[in-house]
């Protein structure tokens, strides 16, 4: 893991376990609403033995990066834009997952030249967000938290029988979710419901 300064924000990267090397194909790893890199870090390994260099972001106010949550996905897109800057890098592969996804897409509309390839995890046009969700992330965050992981897992998830030992995806879940600070998800959350959604756009 290593240190950025994007925009006076003190910014942490995850590599996958190996240095980073800006000589080599890069992929930016961006992760949902109230999440942080270790959500990707599978992936991160994965991609890092193949040749790849990761930078797999703890977004501001998330996980060990400073600053606030983002105000709107058009902000998280341009401050992905510094953050590659940032990284010394003249474009990068973005990866993003739910929320991430999002700010991907619009990454890659505002500044093209910046975006090599995209992947898009857990994506859709429209992501509307439920105003009961976004209160209950403010006001009663256990509530809120359930919600989010009885609709994004399936019932399977709930009874194990993952092969890993130890993996719990729906546990898994709920803790990487009570890890963020207060506020953030419900912030994540309002960004992601305000986000235009024009097809000529997408």
């Amino acid at each position: 893991m290593s240190k950025l300064i994007v925009n006076n924000i003190e910014t942490f990267v995850a590599h996958g376990g190996q240095s980073f090397d800006p000589r080599r194909p890069v992929v930016l790893l961006v992760h949902g609403a109230g999440m942080d890199h270790s959500v990707w870090a599978l992936q991160s390994r994965a991609l890092a033995a193949q040749g790849w260099s990761v930078l797999a972001v703890d977004l501001p106010g998330h996980g060990l990066s400073a600053g606030q949550a983002m105000p709107s996905i058009e902000a998280l897109a341009d401050w992905l834009a510094d953050l590659i800057v940032a990284a010394g890098l003249k474009k990068a592969v973005v990866a993003g997952h739910s929320m991430g996804a999002l700010a991907a897409l619009e990454l890659a509309a505002r500044h093209p030249s910046q975006v090599a390839a995209l992947a898009l995890v857990g994506a859709a046009a429209s992501m509307p967000v439920h105003p009961d969700l976004i209160a209950a992330a403010g006001e009663e965050l256990p509530a809120a938290i359930a919600m989010i992981t009885a609709w994004g897992f399936s019932g399977d998830a709930a009874l194990g029988g993952n092969p890993a030992p130890g993996m719990w995806f729906t546990g898994g879940g709920k803790r990487l979710l009570e890890r963020s600070r207060p506020g953030v998800l419900q912030s994540d959350l309002s960004a992601r419901r305000r986000l235009p959604r024009s097809p000529a756009r997408l």
